[in-house]
């Protein structure tokens, strides 16, 4: 195949690619202000007693002193609903806004990798807000 007829090939392709590309999504009531100046870009993992993931986008990390945060993901996060668990590695002994989760699927009496999704900043919340927005989130759903 000559150079010519591969540019046109490629030109296409790139066409292609990009309407595959996600739009970005109307904001909602429930969505976390971007300019929160109480937001967190990290957490300490020894610190977080739980997580409670409510959505295809947000997950709680309640932590032993009481402290609740709520990570919105930038972007869904296909199969963390349904599944809702997820892995880590972090080196650091942190887990933080630049980070990736990694969704365990149930496969047969083990777990599989399945899509891995970037965090977002770690906004503090009232634990009793906290049960609200859980309950705004999954009735939205």
């Amino acid at each position: 195949m000559n150079r010519d007829r591969r540019l046109p090939v490629a030109a296409l392709a790139a066409l292609l690619l990009a309407g595959c590309a996600s739009a970005p999504r109307e904001p909602k009531p429930t969505d976390v202000a971007a300019d929160d100046p109480e937001a967190v870009r990290c957490v300490q993992l020894s610190r977080v007693e739980r997580t409670r993931v409510v959505d295809e986008e947000n997950i709680f990390f309640y932590l032993r002193n009481g402290t609740v945060y709520r990570n919105q993901l930038p972007r869904p996060c296909p199969g963390l609903a349904r599944e809702e668990r997820f892995m880590y590695k972090v080196p650091s002994g942190r887990l933080c806004d630049l980070d990736t989760i990694t969704v365990l699927t149930d496969f047969g009496g083990g777990f599989r990798q399945g899509a891995g999704c970037g965090l977002g900043r770690f906004h503090p919340v009232d634990p009793e807000e906290a049960d609200e927005l859980i309950e705004i989130l999954q009735r939205d759903e």
